[in-house]
């Protein structure tokens, strides 16, 4: 649950959002009878983390394309800062989470992954100094 609750953090740092409570990690589970294994450790993070950063990516640009519209500007004149979409050089702005009422930015993600095996095998050669003790 830990790697899930810092990817979620991740995602929600991406979005800038001033309440990232707001934000909700729906688990799915697979279909009956398939292969799969139990998410321990830094696995599930190595297989759905990018699952989640990629909504977050979806989200805002879905924002950028809605706040366009909302704010009668073309997207590419948007800039996204402090959790807003805001005009270039001008105070126009529209709150994500304004832009999120009814579901407009709702997104979902899947990653089809390798196995992980995030308890593998680490190897590292040092040599030591017979006569002082430090590592060379």
């Amino acid at each position: 649950m830990g790697s899930e609750a810092d990817t979620m953090h991740e995602a929600s740092g991406k979005l800038q959002s001033p309440a990232p409570n707001r934000s909700e990690l729906q688990r799915i589970s697979t279909a009956p009878g398939r292969r799969g294994s139990a998410a321990v450790a830094s696995r599930g993070t190595a297989t759905a983390g990018s699952a989640v950063l990629e909504v977050a990516a979806e989200v805002l640009r879905k924002g950028q394309a809605l706040a366009a519209h909302w704010l009668e500007a073309a997207e590419a004149d948007l800039v996204f800062a402090d959790g807003a979409f805001c005009v270039a050089g001008t105070d126009r702005r529209v709150a994500l989470l304004a832009l999120a009422e009814g579901g407009a930015l709702d997104s979902q993600g899947m990653t089809r992954t390798a196995e992980t095996y995030p308890n593998g095998c680490h190897i590292a050669e040092v040599e030591i100094d017979r006569d002082t003790g430090l590592v060379t």
